[in-house]
């Protein structure tokens, strides 16, 4: 089932930019930057065309409750560096 990120993303009060072309990446990628609220840019690609080797894009969470202490210490490090980051 296909699902349309951008109208995703508006519904939530996102700013959205479709982009098919290097030049309306780039485009897009300067007016997203002019934004004061978060932004999604919907990069269309062909199926099979994306890098190989790219690693996943979202972030999945170290267990806040774990026996292991190197889950434990892993949670603390993302904890800290969270404050760190930009909040949208």
């Amino acid at each position: 089932m296909p699902i349309d990120f951008a109208a995703q993303a508006r519904s939530m009060g996102a700013v959205t930019f479709t982009v098919r072309s290097l030049e309306q990446l780039k485009e897009a990628l300067k007016l997203a930057k002019q934004e004061a609220v978060s932004v999604l840019i919907d990069i269309k690609v062909l199926p099979g065309t994306n890098t190989g080797g790219y690693e996943s894009w979202w972030r999945v969470d170290p267990a806040k409750v774990s026996g292991n202490e190197n889950v434990n210490e892993a949670r603390e490090r993302m904890e800290t560096r969270l404050k760190s980051a930009k909040a949208f």
